[in-house]
């Protein structure tokens, strides 16, 4: 999931949405693991209203709640290998602006990959 950002994109409704994503994070949280992609400015506040510490706020550039389409899609090869996809984000056929959505699946696999050689050294 991913942490509404900017006020340029929900205007006055941004809290009251922000706190219905943490209700549904919270919920799903009952049931399974939730990762939150947040601005790294806006861990600590995402953090806050989440209830659950086993929420994993993740610090990462967003702009909007869509990491359905946004974040890398994760399959698993013949070789059992799990690869992350990278469907390059474009704001629906440009027809809104998010800079940094479009780099939310480049930039996570990007760390992740980083993460997984420093582990391996």
């Amino acid at each position: 999931m991913s942490w509404p950002a900017t006020q340029d994109i929900w205007g006055r409704k941004l809290n009251a949405v922000r706190n219905d994503i943490a209700r549904l994070a919270n919920s799903i949280s009952k049931f399974e693991h939730v990762v939150m992609l947040a601005r790294p400015g806006q861990v600590a506040a995402a953090k806050k209203v989440l209830n659950n510490p086993d929420i994993e706020v993740y610090p990462l550039w967003v702009d909007d709640l869509w990491a359905r389409d946004t974040f890398p899609v994760f399959l698993e090869d013949e070789q059992k290998r799990i690869m992350g996809i990278n469907f390059h984000f474009n704001g629906w056929g440009k027809k809104q602006q998010h800079e940094n959505d479009a780099w939310v699946a480049q930039t996570y696999l990007n760390e992740k990959i980083s993460l997984a050689k420093m582990a391996l050294s």
